[in-house]
């Protein structure tokens, strides 16, 4: 699942938020640590198809509100706190 670490790439640019970061390697780890990978490839290529065929898919749960499942597409909810990103000044804001 390569494509979590470039889709963060794409909305941070090189230099991920350490917010961002620390939250992101906290899910990989659990998903590591319960096995999980499987059952996240399945959901991908189960809501990849759900989006081709225009139908409806919710994900509940911990996946439902996951990081790693909003940046692979299984989800379209944004676990993270609002914030703001500047690509070109490399900064971030988190709003309070």
């Amino acid at each position: 699942m390569v494509s979590r670490r470039r889709k963060m790439h794409e909305l941070y640019g090189e230099s991920i938020p350490a917010l961002i970061s620390q939250h992101y390697q906290r899910e990989k780890l659990l998903i590591q640590d319960l096995g999980m990978e499987k059952q996240l490839a399945f959901f991908r290529q189960f809501a990849a198809r759900c989006h081709e065929l225009k139908a409806s898919f919710v994900l509940r749960g911990r996946f439902g509100t996951s990081l790693v499942c909003w940046l692979l597409g299984i989800t379209e909810i944004n676990p993270l706190p609002a914030h703001y990103y500047c690509l070109h000044l490399q900064t971030d804001s988190v709003c309070k």
